[in-house]
């Protein structure tokens, strides 16, 4: 046997490997993008970083150090430079198929971190090994912006295994399907003994109650029910100065044994504009937008692309489950008086992405024989300046609800909302002592002290746009309803009748004309409805006289206003005054009577259109802009405003224009008489005026 040389001896002392190998190293050297390992072959083993996992962001130097043993697999015997590539994600991903095949045969829930949002889906990692889960896959409702899950576990279970095929699927779906079956079941049997669903308001389930009762004071209204021994009282009520509505729901144990029982609040938001939303169905149902926090359900729609505000919907308690889809709280098919989360008894924990978004909360409760429980639900809105719209960086969007909470905080007890109505009782016992009646009639006194001066708060704050009129499209506030409005509250608030009196007046033309609506936000006028509602500028007379005499205040007709809220044309408010007194005297008839124009204080003398047109509104339609139709009511008016309008003039020196008007005031009184008696008479055919009406020009003109 010849001898072996040095080199032959160690290589016999080596071993072999081959490619797909498992082996044991140990780390001899690591740099941030490989690690250098000996293997016990002739050539160390090379790991790099895209081998030893997926995840670019990894510097090896944090894995693993000099000294550390590996379990890797050979994937190159020789690369070409005499050295060994080795694996590791590999090997771990073999491991971690075996895993999933375990995890498939034995219908085990796994849960892992999504590592990338894709577009059918996400993809998570079990110890190396992929797993794909389709969008229907993740969840029991229907996400659009999958984003929100990355980096986050996902629980799941292996539906498909064919590692051949590269064909590995999770479901998330069925979990979440069985957990609120499971859900539903328990709260279900809680309930099993009042088995029927209600409604502290009756509405909308219609329910049979035991008892009902609703009560409306000043601000705010009460609804108290019973049903099975268990019995709601629901207040609701907009707090001074604050942007939201409270109700303060308080739920008491009438019977003998513990209840325990299942409250969902439900509200719709809108998406900002009315009209929009009842018609742009197409746009609409795909821009709802909706973030959870705790108790508290935010209503973003728009205020990434193009808004500074959002509603939000919260309860100072701790939730049992959400909902922000209205088809999820529904239901397929599902009705306001039935949804399916209220049937089940379990929220969905539904969140909006387009669609319909609402917020409901899910709380369950338990209350002992007697006890009672109290709930404050908040539904509020909240504005933030440009600049402060986000937290952080726009492009991450965190919205700032820093002003949200501040809110909420102020009404998170119980005490904090009785203080809040309080508050408000308090401001409308002084707002509506300013002017009391006492008569031998308590109705009556409770009439005009009350009622009567709280409606006319009501209207001055809404004008026409509560009614069955607008039906919540909200097209402005009336030129004409906004001074009639003021007659009855510039004694309470004659601070707020100034400032509007002054709105009224800059949206008006320099005609003396005005938009027959505005709004009042923007203190713009309503082209769409437009002008030529000839009783308009009249009343603007009256609004001011009626503030000049409760407040004896000259120095509104001093104030500069703009005509058409164009301040370059601004000027003073009397000489307004002036243009809407000529207005009605440069626009008569062939009886020397004001034209009708569009329509007077009686908007049903012209409901007539004549057009080819059929859609056209008959309002602002011809033929009313002809120069024959007059108005005895428009005449009473002026007759009776225009006097006002000299004692004005009279009283700030303005002697020529206040004999000018009363001039006018005389041939027009005249004119007036004659036009009534000879309407009473039937001679005159050019215009007819409604039973009933002439007696009111009669007394307006005495």
């Amino acid at each position: 046997m010849s001898e072996l040389t040095f080199e032959q001896m160690l290589e016999e002392s080596l071993k072999t490997i081959h490619a797909g190998e498992v082996v044991e190293g140990t780390v001899i050297d690591v740099k941030p993008e490989e690690i250098i390992l000996n293997i016990g072959y002739k050539s160390d083993g090379i790991l790099t970083k895209n081998e030893y996992t997926n995840d670019s962001s990894v510097d090896l130097t944090t894995v693993a150090k000099v000294g550390d043993t590996m379990e890797v697999k050979v994937l190159k015997v020789n690369d070409g430079e005499g050295q060994v590539l080795l694996t590791y994600k590999r090997l771990a991903a073999d491991r971690g198929n075996k895993r999933i095949e375990e995890a498939y045969n034995n219908k085990e829930v796994l849960t892992a971190k999504v590592a990338n949002v894709l577009d059918g889906g996400l993809s998570v990692v079990v110890e190396e090994a992929r797993v794909f889960i389709p969008a229907s896959l993740i969840s029991d409702t229907f996400v659009k912006d999958l984003s929100v899950y990355n980096g986050k576990e996902v629980t799941f279970v292996i539906t498909e295994y064919d590692p051949k095929n590269r064909k590995i699927i999770g479901d998330c779906k069925q979990l979440i399907v069985a957990a609120k079956k499971a859900a539903a079941e328990a709260v279900l049997s809680k309930i099993k003994e009042g088995d029927t669903i209600w409604n502290p308001g009756w509405m909308p389930t219609k329910t049979e109650l035991d008892s009902y009762e609703c009560h409306h004071g000043m601000g705010y209204s009460t609804f108290r029910s019973s049903k099975n021994d268990l019995s709601a009282e629901l207040t609701a009520f907009v707090p001074v100065d604050d942007s939201c509505e409270i109700n303060k729901l308080t739920l008491t144990n009438n019977g003998s044994a513990p209840k325990t029982f299942s409250v969902f609040s439900y509200v719709e938001f809108c998406l900002w504009n009315a009209m929009d939303d009842m018609t742009n169905f197409q746009r609409n149902f795909s821009t709802g937008e909706v973030e959870v926090h705790g108790s508290a359900i935010y209503h973003k729609t728009e205020y990434r692309e193009r808004r500074n505000h959002y509603a939000l919907y919260a309860v100072n308690a701790p939730i049992a489950g959400f909902d922000t889809d209205r088809d999820s709280f529904l239901g397929a098919y599902g009705e306001n008086s039935a949804p399916e989360v209220v049937v089940t008894g379990a929220s969905k924990d539904s969140m909006a992405s387009g669609w319909a978004p609402v917020g409901s909360h899910q709380l369950d409760v338990t209350l002992a024989p007697g006890e009672s429980r109290t709930y404050v639900f908040v539904l509020g809105y909240v504005e933030n300046p440009a600049a402060e719209k986000w937290v952080g960086r726009p492009e991450d969007g965190i919205i700032n609800r820093t002003p949200a909470e501040k809110l909420l905080e102020k009404f998170n007890t119980t005490e904090k909302a009785d203080q809040a109505l309080a508050d408000l009782k308090a401001y409308w016992e002084k707002l509506l002592s300013h002017f009391t009646v006492s008569s031998k009639e308590e109705k009556l006194d409770r009439m005009v002290n009350i009622w009567h001066q709280y409606q006319c708060m009501v209207t001055f704050n809404m004008s026409r746009s509560a009614s069955y009129y607008e039906s919540g499209i909200g097209r402005g506030m009336g030129f004409r309803d906004s001074c009639q409005d003021l007659l009855g509250f510039v004694h309470l608030i004659p601070d707020r009748a100034r400032q509007r009196i002054l709105d009224i007046a800059s949206t008006q033309f320099e005609d003396g004309s005005a938009y027959h609506q505005y709004q009042p936000l923007t203190k713009k006028g309503n082209s769409d409805i437009g002008s030529g509602f000839n009783d308009d500028p009249l009343w603007l007379i009256a609004g001011t006289a009626a503030y000049i005499k409760e407040t004896g205040d000259y120095s509104i007709l001093d104030e500069r206003t703009p005509y058409d809220n164009d301040d370059s044309k601004a000027t003073d408010l009397m000489e307004h005054l002036r243009r809407s007194f000529h207005y009605t005297m440069e626009h008569r008839g062939p009886h020397k009577l004001p034209l009708i124009g569009r329509a007077d204080w009686n908007d049903c003398l012209n409901l007539n259109c004549f057009s080819s047109e059929p859609g056209e509104p008959f309002q602002t339609t011809g033929p009313s802009e002809g120069s024959v139709a007059e108005s005895v009511f428009i005449a009473a008016m002026f007759v009776k405003y225009g006097r006002e309008f000299a004692e004005i003039c009279r009283r700030t020196d303005r002697k020529k224009l206040a004999a000018e008007a009363e001039k006018a005031v005389s041939e027009m009184h005249h004119a007036s008489a004659a036009g009534i008696h000879q309407i009473s008479s039937g001679t005159w055919r050019d215009h007819i005026l409604p039973a009933g009406i002439q007696g009111k020009c009669r007394n307006l003109l005495s």
